[in-house]
């Protein structure tokens, strides 16, 4: 029989405590914070002793000076990995997008343009730019499909999670990073290894990776913050959950933001194209590349702070 009751970690009067931490064993929540503090020295002396934590594993400690008697401490982000390769159909469908993205680079790579005949400089950093589009709307596709259903997954186990010490921040954060690294891992080397192909000039080359690496961040962002508001908890597969109604305002909202971002940066790239082509390359300002800028990170801070505020908020309101 399983009983809940709602007590002080600190002064509770049980076998063991699950505190969740960082690799480095450094609790994530205020609670296990407290939970560190009353257990005393030497439990802070045995982390010490134990040292980093990988990722998916767990540690099981005495309790120091806490009426429990052990602590367990687990690493929040193994959860995620976890849940994801125990599912078979997330094997199958990322291998299916790995193929796609293969696919798509090879297609990048037979482009018709060292045919022998000399192709314009504007021409070919032309396309080099707009893949940034095509490379966007692929990681767009990824975080749509592997992202957005995050939260839904949680199912109806989320009031048992609002009911743990564990703050929603700090699930949402960990859910976050699970999903940005691995999109980072993917869309880096996608738009560098395709614009050196491409080749592309040095400015393209760095406008077009460093607007890629804050794409990352935003399509998380959308995808965890819409997954969140538009829970799809009644279904168990997860392929179900990115064609829902809030799938499709996600994959909206995420080719609107980049659609906005290439636009910003479409000015100050077209400047530069048209003045190496007209052979005044010294006269290209920086003014424009300044303002395109900050308009494409004033947008990409809002799409990254806004969806994950809304989607905590969506949470916590839950009953």
């Amino acid at each position: 029989m399983i009983g809940v009751r709602r007590e002080d970690l600190v002064t509770a009067d049980v076998d063991c405590i699950l505190r969740s931490v960082g690799s480095n064993l450094m609790p994530l929540t205020a609670v296990g914070r407290e939970v560190g503090a009353a257990a005393g020295e030497g439990l802070l002396a045995r982390v010490a002793q134990i040292g980093d934590l990988t990722v998916g594993g767990a540690v099981i400690t005495p309790a120091g000076n806490l009426c429990a008697s052990f602590i367990v401490h687990v690493a929040l982000q193994s959860k995620e990995i976890r849940v994801f390769f125990r599912d078979t159909t997330q094997w199958s469908q990322l291998i299916l997008l790995a193929v796609l993205v293969v696919v798509y680079v090879y297609n990048i790579k037979v482009l018709p343009l060292n045919t022998g005949e000399e192709l314009p400089f504007y021409l070919i950093n032309l396309v080099s730019f707009l893949n940034l589009g095509l490379a966007g709307f692929v990681v767009a596709a990824i975080a749509a499909r592997f992202v957005f259903p995050g939260m839904s997954l949680e199912g109806r186990m989320m009031w048992l999670l609002r009911s743990s010490p564990l703050d929603i921040r700090t699930l949402f954060m960990a859910k976050y990073w699970v999903g940005t690294l691995p999109l980072l891992v993917i869309a880096l080397p996608l738009i560098v290894g395709t614009n050196i192909i491409l080749e592309a000039s040095p400015l393209i080359l760095g406008i077009t990776t460093a607007s890629m690496i804050g794409i990352t961040f935003a399509m998380t962002a959308l995808a965890l913050g819409l997954g969140a508001i538009f829970p799809n908890c009644e279904t168990d597969n997860t392929a179900e959950i990115p064609t829902s109604f809030g799938g499709l305002i996600c994959m909206m909202s995420a080719v609107s933001y980049l659609a906005v971002v290439v636009i910003l940066l479409a000015w100050p790239v077209n400047g530069f194209l048209q003045a190496r082509l007209a052979g005044e390359a010294g006269a290209f300002g920086i003014t424009p590349l300044v303002l395109g800028a900050t308009g494409a990170l004033v947008i990409t801070v809002a799409c990254v702070v806004l969806p994950l505020r809304a989607g905590i908020r969506r949470v916590r309101s839950l009953q």
